[in-house]
């Protein structure tokens, strides 16, 4: 949530603030056209279990539900987030389980889950903790995907500054990096691929769940956020990762 400026009054809102706010549902890049790309080619049925790990306000997890009928677990460690997920959840009559917890130390049994999504998730999160406990969860063939910001080339002390934390990124890695830090967590098999050319930063956010009396600076968060992906364009890619246990 938003916090008080040191020395005054004022709130600052971040960029998780503006998401949750304005319940900004498929804030990665393809939303849930992405999401059938990465599991077109999967074997999902209504005894598959999907854990979608940051669920947001749950636009993924009632897709998952509803196109393949598998058994979904939206987790989310934002309280406004995750009550915008059940809100929705209730609306649309899905049987998806919410469950309120960090990525870093999830209420699950260990090989549970068939399939993790993390779309837009890992680079915020301790992605050591996070890895580890997706890697336990997984079953023994289970398999990550996971949608994630893959900086083009490794940007410079300043571009670093501003992009990490306006976003709040704690990892902005290359592809190489990525594929290094998921080997090391134990996962045996990693892939990469690039989102379709026509998916990109500047495809319409169709999905909104807004609270009630939003504040005049969430908006200038948004716009904010807007002039980044313009002046950073060039460094700010991002790509489908593919990791099996």
């Amino acid at each position: 949530m938003a916090k008080k400026a040191e020395g005054c009054n004022v709130s600052v809102y971040t960029y998780m603030d503006l998401l949750s706010i304005l319940g900004i549902g498929g804030a990665h890049p393809g939303g849930v056209k992405a999401t059938d790309i990465m599991l077109g080619g999967e074997p999902i049925g209504p005894e598959t279990v999907i854990l979608d790990a940051g669920c947001g306000t749950g636009q993924t997890s009632a897709y998952l539900s509803s196109r393949y009928g598998a058994q979904v677990l939206a987790l989310d460690n934002h309280p406004i987030m995750a009550e915008k997920a059940r809100q929705r959840f209730s609306m649309q009559n899905l049987p998806v389980q919410v469950i309120e917890s960090s990525l870093e130390a999830m209420p699950l049994a260990s090989e549970s889950v068939d399939y993790c999504l993390s779309e837009s998730v890992l680079s915020f999160a301790d992605f050591s903790a996070s890895a580890k406990e997706i890697h336990r969860v997984l079953k023994g063939n289970g398999v990550l995907y996971a949608i994630e910001l893959t900086m083009s080339a490794p940007a410079g002390g300043a571009e670093r500054q501003a992009i990490g934390s306006f976003y709040g990124f704690r990892q902005m890695w290359t592809e190489e990096d990525w594929i290094a830090a998921f080997l090391h967590a134990g996962f045996g098999h990693v892939d990469i691929r690039e989102l379709p050319s026509y998916y990109d930063d500047d495809e319409p956010l169709t999905d909104f769940f807004p609270s009630e009396n939003i504040p005049e600076q969430v908006f200038q968060v948004l716009s904010h956020h807007e002039q980044m992906l313009k002046q950073y364009r060039h460094l700010m890619n991002y790509r489908i990762i593919r990791a099996q246990k």
